[in-house]
């Protein structure tokens, strides 16, 4: 038998893997690993800053904050110890959470597009979501807001990475469905209620 054909043959023995097999291999395992993370950071009695959000406003509403509500509602995790970090006047949008802070209260706006712009630089790779510098800036001083000492972080790249078999992979929505949990925002006060 020639050498190529014994060759051939041992891939299909070993279940060759091919790049969507690939593909679906890896994000199964990162997601797996970033649900035990989540699981450990909600088992805390911890306070949980949930952020630095910098993304668009649409993954912000359709993904990110209703992951933080299936953390709490799944989960068990009093919603008073979540603090939230966005841009923008986002605050509404987090009013079932036990505190917010704005990063525009603390940067410009051309800083946080700069930081962002900076995670858009390489789309096609982890890198645009992986923790950086600005985010563990961002992390301290939620933290420092939140009163200190012990505090777990769930930065946005364990949602993504939760997400990856349907972003990654094209898995079923299901998926995401599973890791979201939808609600209404709450509405808005008129101003003469005020």
């Amino acid at each position: 038998m020639p050498a190529a054909t014994v060759i051939r043959t041992g891939r299909r023995a070993l279940g060759s893997v091919g790049p969507r097999r690939y593909k679906r291999r890896r994000a199964l395992t990162i997601a797996r690993v970033a649900a035990k993370k989540i699981e450990r950071i909600a088992s805390t009695d911890r306070t949980i800053v949930a952020g630095p959000w910098i993304g668009g406003v649409g993954m912000e509403l359709l993904y990110w904050i209703p992951f933080l509500n299936q953390l709490v509602s799944k989960h068990g995790v009093d919603p008073a110890r979540v603090v939230a970090v966005s841009r923008g006047g986002a605050e509404p949008w987090y009013a079932a959470f036990g505190g917010y802070v704005d990063l525009l209260d603390h940067y410009s706006a051309d800083e946080i597009r700069a930081w962002h712009e900076e995670r858009l630089r390489h789309p096609d790779t982890e890198s645009h979501i992986r923790v950086r510098g600005h985010d563990r800036a961002a992390f301290e001083l939620a933290r420092e807001q939140a009163g200190g000492g012990n505090t777990e972080w769930l930065h946005p790249v364990l949602a993504h990475r939760l997400f990856a078999p349907r972003w990654e992979w094209g898995a079923s929505s299901a998926v995401i469905d599973a890791h979201t949990e939808q609600r209404l925002l709450p509405a808005k006060e008129p101003a003469d209620a005020k």
